[in-house]
């Protein structure tokens, strides 16, 4: 590794960097873990945590901070590669579906948006646009175009080609302001979702066009989620919404954190929402549970919504903000990057069963 003291980055909690021998570095991981927890990841002062993201085969972690971005060996442990040490501040990564490429994007900068070899570190290209700060990144299902969204009171809405880096279409879209974490695309690129104040919108990326507004007496949403078929919208605030993408119905209302929520996340077969909140607490809603107690129904993803009205588990291991959530795609793990320094990785089987 190339300097890990002098960086404080959470994640090269790697034994070789804590503790010099190496039973007692694993040993390190397992002290003193709360239930549920796998491995405690992060010590001692460090720099903040942007995002985090599982590879979709599950073998690697990608970490962005403030000072880089690294990718892990999730069964060892071991630094596989940093893409660039010049990176700095990049807000958004995004795995492409087979692995091979990592997109990054910055809050500031000339090249604000590139895509790297995941196995070599080389920069593969860098997007054509202008946006200022980039919110989120998702690639296609087919891994041939990238979307991602930035920018400040407006935002910027932009595909591009991966290979060349060159533009495919792009929009902006006008409202008065973004709430910390509110703005995302669609899996799908079908739409963009952002939120400003007591409002959340919809956009259909084919127009350009708002397709959905919706408003509340007090703010709606500092952060939000879609669910993997994009066919359902999350937002939080302190109550956790949830709203049908083509109707711009509201399916149901979450209730159980009593701080701000910062952080929402689906498992890959929509099962589980786990949303986390300022004060260190996450909350797993366990739609599988109640699709158990009506399976002879066969009620679709919107039907357990709209009968889900309690969280099925809490989880309070975190003493500052959780503000990165992310599943691992066989949806038996869950990583959560707090404040306080640390990354949790969690069991999800031995938390959920006891509810079942």
């Amino acid at each position: 590794m190339k300097k890990p003291i002098l960086f404080y980055i959470p994640l090269f909690l790697i034994s070789s960097l804590l503790l010099s021998n190496a039973s007692l570095a694993q040993d390190y991981t397992e002290w003193h873990l709360p239930e549920g927890v796998k491995m405690r990841l992060g010590k001692g002062k460090i720099k903040k945590i942007n995002t985090l993201k599982f590879s979709p085969d599950d073998t690697q972690l990608a970490v962005a901070t403030s000072i880089g971005v690294w990718l892990f060996d999730v069964k060892t442990d071991a630094e596989i590669i940093s893409p660039n040490e010049k990176l700095r501040d990049i807000a958004t990564i995004a795995f492409s579906p087979d692995g091979s490429k990592l997109a990054t994007g910055a809050r500031h900068g000339t090249w604000t948006v590139q895509v790297w070899d995941t196995t070599t570190g080389k920069e593969l290209a860098t997007m054509d646009g202008d946006i200022d700060w980039v919110f989120t990144l998702v690639f296609s299902a087919d891994g041939k175009t990238l979307a991602g969204a930035g920018g400040g009171a407006t935002f910027q809405f932009y595909i591009w080609d991966v290979n060349t880096g060159r533009e495919v279409s792009n929009f902006i879209g006008q409202q008065d302001s973004i709430n910390g974490g509110g703005l995302i695309v669609s899996p799908d690129h079908r739409f963009v979702a952002s939120a400003g104040g007591n409002k959340v919108f919809l956009w259909d990326t084919r127009t350009g066009k708002r397709k959905h507004t919706v408003e509340g007496d007090t703010d709606l949403a500092w952060t939000l989620a879609f669910s993997p078929d994009s066919k359902t919208l999350a937002g939080g605030y302190e109550t956790i919404r949830l709203w049908d993408t083509e109707t711009g119905d509201e399916l149901s209302e979450l209730k159980g954190h009593t701080r701000l929520v910062r952080s929402l996340a689906f498992s890959s077969d929509s099962k589980i929402l786990a949303s986390g909140d300022s004060s260190g607490k996450i909350i797993l809603w366990d739609f599988n549970l109640h699709r158990q107690k009506t399976e002879n129904q066969k009620p679709t993803l919107p039907d357990l919504l709209r009968s889900m009205t309690r969280a099925n588990r809490t989880l309070t291991a975190h003493i500052l903000s959780v503000d990165v959530l992310d599943f691992t795609t066989d949806g038996k793990t869950l990583v959560s990057g707090s404040w306080d320094g640390t990354v949790l990785v969690w069991n999800l089987e031995s938390i959920l069963e006891k509810n079942r």
